[in-house]
């Protein structure tokens, strides 16, 4: 007679055995991120970013949060009008196989999109992460990830 094994047992000697086996993860170039959202397998709204070539999940934008990402716009649209283009939470590709979606950048002004890319390194003036959650984030694989491609304002 066979005795049921359920589902928690499994589980439970499964993470038993993890330490035992060395687990690398998987990592994505942008040739293949850009794909899978070509292919519709990470939609616009999924709150995700690619960094050092892994899909990092993204908190919500809280109230607090938005607003002051909509005055550093303000800001800076009063400040230097249409010298620069501002951007708000939307990708730069940079190297190192890492496409953030930044909370705000100022960039030179110039065309993107589908034709062009997104803004690169190169492209990239300022930097500014808003954070209201998630500060060890942005103070640590997000500021290498802008400190490895060489932008300097962050």
């Amino acid at each position: 007679m066979t005795k049921a094994v359920s589902t928690q047992d499994v589980v439970e000697k499964t993470v038993a055995l993890m330490p035992l086996v060395e687990m690398t993860p998987f990592l994505w170039t942008l040739d293949r991120y850009h794909r899978a959202i070509d292919a519709g397998v990470f939609q616009e709204d999924d709150k995700l970013e690619l960094l050092f070539g892994q899909v990092i999940p993204k908190m919500p934008v809280g109230e607090t949060h938005a607003e002051c990402v909509s005055m550093l716009n303000v800001y800076f649209i009063l400040k230097y009008q249409r010298k620069y283009k501002y951007r708000v939470q939307d990708p730069t590709t940079l190297p190192g196989a890492s496409e953030p979606e930044p909370d705000f950048m100022v960039v030179v002004d110039k065309p993107y999109g589908k034709k062009y890319g997104h803004p690169k390194a190169e492209d990239t003036l300022l930097v500014v992460e808003v954070s209201d959650s998630i500060l060890v984030i942005d103070r640590s694989i997000k500021a290498r990830t802008y400190a490895f491609a060489g932008i300097a304002e962050y």
